[in-house]
């Protein structure tokens, strides 16, 4: 009898990067093959102490898989660490049921510590030593070593996950893939005017979630900074409900469809991205497919792209310091002022073309699941 693929995953939204991953994975798979447990996409109630550990999809997953049948199933896909509990407390009856496992990590925890110690305080010294305790030991380090295969999505991802001392050939790189015939260049006069934008402003963009770790802080001190250019305008493209002071001359857009993403990238001049850490930045992918110039820093995944010399004359690199905020600030008003190569720097992105497209790269995936010889 033919066994099942359980995959766990965070969220089946496809405006978030997990689930634009599955919207296109499933295309790939028969309705028999695979189980597909998505575990934000509830309405469970999450005890206090779960969320002030950080541990909300850890509890999510418990409820969700704690009563799971696994004896139908061949193989585990633990997306993001959705299946972490699964793989923890039930690692048992998943080696007597001989049920693979493969763990999609797309940044490691120990990616947190790359971009916290440059920006390190006394409240960030005490966050690393929380991450290392619960995410590192309790979780990434156990789940790490009962995979049977890893994939990450950056040389990066994949230095720091061997802290974990595993087997180096347990890890596939896998580098996050992009709808290119979507995320493409277009006439940015013409973009401006479909979102009834300015015409004669400069326009900043950052689309992400707009949280401390993907630089929230720091957005909110160079605008400050640039508060006296009243040309310069940040649009922020997220889902939360954020209220953000409107003297920072900050447009918070909120939530955007993944099919207008485009628009709204294709309509900024500069995209703002100074994360704190990364695996590989989808956001920063889909923004460079457009044409668009980069600023961000120079950690995570980020830091393998500027070795890559297609990349490398793109991504503008600015070590996280104490003048971290000046560094953006100095850098944004040098295209500012010199529009010409800020134009220069965009032609390059036009140039760049990826070597996979969607589809190659979730073939890739697929094959990876289904064939038990490719995780052996």
């Amino acid at each position: 009898m033919k066994k099942k693929i359980l995959a766990v995953t965070n969220t089946l939204n496809p405006n978030k990067s997990t689930g634009k991953f599955w919207t296109h994975l499933l295309k790939k798979f028969n309705q028999n093959e695979i189980d597909l447990i998505p575990i934000r996409d509830s309405n469970i109630k999450i005890p206090l102490i779960f969320k002030l550990l950080h541990l909300k999809d850890f509890y999510l997953s418990y409820k969700k898989l704690n009563k799971l049948n696994l004896d139908s199933y061949s193989l585990i896909f633990n997306d993001l660490g959705s299946a972490d509990w699964l793989i923890i407390f039930r690692f048992k009856e998943i080696k007597k049921n001989n049920i693979k496992i493969i763990n999609l990590v797309r940044s490691s925890a120990w990616n947190y510590f790359d971009g916290y110690s440059k920006n390190l305080s006394l409240k960030i010294f005490f966050k690393i030593i929380f991450i290392y305790l619960i995410y590192i030991l309790f979780k990434e380090r156990i789940v790490s070593r009962r995979a049977d295969k890893i994939i990450t999505v950056s040389e990066f991802s994949k230095k720091n996950l061997l802290k974990n001392r595993i087997n180096k050939n347990k890890i596939r790189v896998i580098e996050n893939a992009i709808e290119t015939n979507l995320f493409k260049p277009m006439d940015k006069q013409l973009a401006r005017k479909k979102l009834n934008l300015t015409n004669n402003k400069f326009y900043l963009i950052f689309v992400g979630r707009f949280t401390e770790d993907k630089g929230k802080k720091i957005i909110l001190k160079i605008m400050f900074k640039l508060r006296q250019y009243k040309d310069i305008e940040l649009l922020i493209i997220d889902d939360n409900k954020e209220k953000v002071n409107s003297n920072l001359n900050i447009n918070y857009v909120g939530f955007q469809e993944n099919k207008l993403l485009p628009l709204w990238l294709n309509s900024a001049d500069i995209f703002l991205f100074p994360t704190l850490y990364e695996g590989d930045s989808l956001a920063c992918l889909e923004a460079a497919s457009c044409g668009k110039c980069l600023i961000s820093s120079y950690t995570g995944g980020l830091f393998s792209l500027k070795k890559n010399k297609i990349l490398s004359e793109c991504i503008i690199p600015i070590e996280n310091s104490n003048n971290l905020v000046k560094n953006y600030v100095k850098k944004i008003l040098e295209l500012y002022k010199d529009r010409n190569n800020l134009e220069k720097i965009s032609c390059e992105w036009k140039k760049w073309g990826r070597k996979k497209d969607i589809n190659e790269n979730m073939n890739l995936y697929y094959n990876i699941l289904k064939n038990e010889e490719n995780i052996k």
